[in-house]
């Protein structure tokens, strides 16, 4: 026998009978969700209010509609708790005409949450490390899914995604790119003889040109896709309960222009008829095609060709899925954004003049300067838009509904307050090879030294990226340490 929290108010139910519940478990993930509500419980015996005996929780997304007769025995009150606590999802499953109640007082507007991950290839292993702080690593993907309405992702942030859709738990998805033999699915090299033939001995020589094969990672990416394959993105919403809007960027190749592949076609922002319809992992796919110097050729999808996402200035989709829930209606103010990024490097205030502009120089700074994401861009315009405030002198601004969250590879003060000290952690060597891994990081001891920056960021040794700083990284919004952005996102979720 289920036992359920009754959340439909007595005024509320009608002839027919019927209440909705919510389901109520015993299996506690380590990290709480917000869809979990822990409930009183008594070692001993029934806990007065609720009557429960064990640690449990209530699942405010696990909804279900029962005659009033099947509720076979009353244990106690968790009604107000739930209410409380819960606020994203509920009235979601409510017929309109029954708002919901608490104390005769109709529910306000409920958050509407936002995630977005950042492109960086084989650098994304940094949002699976800080969703699994967050989360769980072995939270299953569509749960962790149901505490967002929308998520947006461009390139490695989308393979992350597809892997949430999929079902896997984070660390499964970290596997992806921590395992050599999946990571090489995805960076598939292209022998050595197609790569000089197609661009020839001068760019070889100047390491430009690709590297990996266009169509190897489309294969790699149907196979990571077992239960996705089959479908179009715009079928997922309805074979998957509770998927949030998914948002995922390209660009067109032959028209030249950012393009967005929806799970939802209707948006009141997508253009019509819609830019085809992909699978997922063909979408993920068209996001992920970084050309010139790693992919061979753009990503073909409905005979259309795609380049990645980055490409049309969207690396961060932040603003990208803003402006999507702003079309269709969502108020600014109901809002939350969480921005999950793939680490980037800020090692000068001012750039030394080291070496001259060539031609084929500024060819591979191009290249590779679209999938960076300067912190002052995407999540700044995000905070703005919102409603989030502007700091006064020398104030720090951190309590905006935009949280931003990626490391950042720089030298912090020493006792003088120069710019000199490499980050506690990291050798000089460490901290030099950091700087030259490419976003495929597909050599071992590449990856490894990604993860462990990753590592240092989660326990604050390495800095977090500001939403907005000053020429020598001071942060005037946002937060400066990854524990002090995580402390924001939760302060944001509802409370018991």
């Amino acid at each position: 026998m289920q036992p359920l929290v009754v959340v439909s108010a007595a005024e509320q139910i009608d002839e027919s009978g019927e209440v909705v519940c919510v389901a109520i478990t015993g299996t506690i993930p380590r990290i709480l969700p917000e869809s979990y509500v822990e409930l009183p419980y008594s070692n001993d015996r029934p806990h007065p209010k609720t009557g429960l005996t064990k640690r449990s929780a209530a699942i405010c997304t696990w909804l279900e509609t029962v005659r009033k007769e099947m509720c076979f025995a009353s244990a106690g009150s968790a009604r107000s708790v739930i209410f409380a606590r819960y606020s994203r999802r509920l009235t979601d499953f409510l017929p309109t005409n029954k708002p919901l109640l608490l104390n005769g007082h109709t529910m306000p507007e409920q958050p509407y949450r936002i995630l977005s991950l950042d492109g960086g290839g084989a650098w994304a292993v940094l949002q699976v490390m800080a969703l699994a702080d967050m989360y769980g690593s072995e939270t299953p993907g569509r749960q962790l899914l149901k505490q967002f309405d929308m998520v947006a992702a461009t390139s490695g942030g989308a393979i992350v995604l597809m892997g949430l859709v999929e079902n896997r738990t984070l660390g499964e998805i970290g596997r992806i790119f921590s395992d050599k033999r999946e990571r090489k699915k995805i960076f598939q090299r292209l022998p050595w003889w197609r790569r000089w033939l197609r661009l020839g001995v001068l760019l070889r020589i100047f390491d430009l040109g690709s590297r990996y094969s266009s169509v190897g990672k489309l294969k790699g990416l149907e196979a990571l896709a077992v239960n996705t394959r089959d479908h179009r993105l715009d079928e997922l919403p309805g074979i998957f309960a509770d998927l949030p809007d998914l948002l995922i960027t390209s660009f067109d190749y032959d028209r030249s222009r950012a393009a967005l592949h929806r799970s939802n076609p209707k948006s009141a922002a997508a253009p019509q008829p819609p830019v085809g319809r992909p699978r997922l992992h063909e979408a993920v796919h068209a996001s992920s095609a970084a050309p010139v110097m790693f992919f061979d050729e753009p990503a073909m999808v409905d005979g259309l060709r795609f380049w990645d996402g980055a490409i049309g200035g969207n690396n961060n989709p932040a603003l990208l899925a803003l402006v999507e829930a702003l079309a269709n209606g969502i108020d600014r103010s109901r809002i939350e954004l969480l921005s999950i990024g793939t680490g980037s490097i800020r090692v000068f205030a001012v750039p030394p003049v080291s070496e001259p502009a060539t031609t084929l120089g500024d060819i591979k700074k191009m290249a590779t300067s679209v999938l960076d994401d300067p912190p002052d861009a995407a999540t700044f315009h995000s905070h703005i838009v919102v409603g989030g405030r502007t700091p006064t002198a020398g104030e720090q601004v951190a309590d905006g509904k935009v949280v931003r969250m990626s490391p950042v590879l720089r030298y912090t003060k020493d006792e003088s307050g120069q710019l000199t000290r490499i980050p506690p952690g990291l050798s000089q060597e460490e901290f030099s090879a950091l700087q030259d891994i490419d976003m495929d990081a597909v050599k071992p001891a590449e990856f490894d030294l990604v993860k462990k920056f990753g590592e240092l960021w989660l326990t604050d040794e390495m800095p977090n990226q500001s939403i907005r700083s000053n020429r020598i990284f001071e942060c005037e919004i946002g937060h400066v340490t990854y524990s002090e952005a995580r402390q924001r996102w939760l302060e944001l979720l509802p409370k018991v």
